[in-house]
């Protein structure tokens, strides 16, 4: 097993090239889906911290940690945006009809719900911190 390697990024949208080649680097033992899985997690995150969190490209931080280990990979997102629990967010009827009786838009939820597991919130030091497992489809020794 790895030890868990975190970097620090840029809230800025261009930086997410970075964000994934890391993801694909840390990941690399994982099989593909499930490194696609830990991206498509992060981006959500990402994405969030730059437009709602920080109000559009900035200079302001966000923090990835990944640990990968025979289970699958633990991902500890990090920003220093206004405190915000993400999965205290009611989840959008998806067979509603959109736009008419469902808004566009609050599917970022649904990603976390159904791409990970064992999720946690917590605000620690000033940073949201979320963290979340990447279960592998088949686990290895």
């Amino acid at each position: 097993m790895n030890s868990p390697e975190t970097r620090r990024f840029t809230a800025k949208q261009a930086e997410f090239d970075a964000i994934r080649a890391f993801i694909d680097a840390a990941c690399a033992s994982l099989e593909h889906d499930e490194r696609e899985r830990a991206v498509l997690l992060v981006e959500e995150l990402f994405a969030n911290s730059v437009y709602h969190g920080y109000g559009g490209d900035s200079d302001q931080p966000v923090w990835l940690t990944i640990d990968i280990h025979s289970h699958g990979c633990r991902l500890v997102y990090e920003d220093c945006a206004a405190a915000y629990n993400p999965f205290l967010a009611d989840e959008p009827d998806l067979d509603a009809a959109v736009p008419e009786d469902r808004p566009v838009g609050g599917l970022g939820i649904v990603f976390l719900n159904e791409l990970s597991s064992d999720r946690s919130y917590a605000r620690r030091e000033g940073r949201n911190v979320i963290e979340l497992l990447v279960k592998r489809t088949s686990i290895t020794s």
